[in-house]
């Protein structure tokens, strides 16, 4: 979370729902998943660094286009944690 906050500034009221680590050759990724409600995404105001174009909330469902190289995967888990989490 710390690394999201540098990049993304302070987060809304959430509550964590899991963790991804993914491998690529050289790279290993920490992909942490989160649910916030309607009420603090709309209070949240992001403070974007350079790493960063922009930021948002979507539904897993539903991701911005392109997503970055490797997405697929995680957005595969996205969406297993927020099917179970529905049950």
């Amino acid at each position: 979370m710390r690394e999201a906050r540098e990049e993304i500034g302070p987060l809304p009221a959430s509550e964590m729902t899991g963790v991804h680590v993914r491998r690529a050759p050289g790279l290993t990724y920490s992909c942490y998943f989160a649910t916030a409600t309607p009420a603090a995404v709309r209070r949240w105001k992001p403070r974007l660094n350079w790493e960063s174009d922009r930021a948002g909330f979507f539904h897993v469902d539903d991701p911005p286009e392109p997503l970055h190289q490797g997405m697929d995967e995680i957005m595969a888990v996205a969406r297993q944690l927020t099917h179970s989490a529905r049950r």
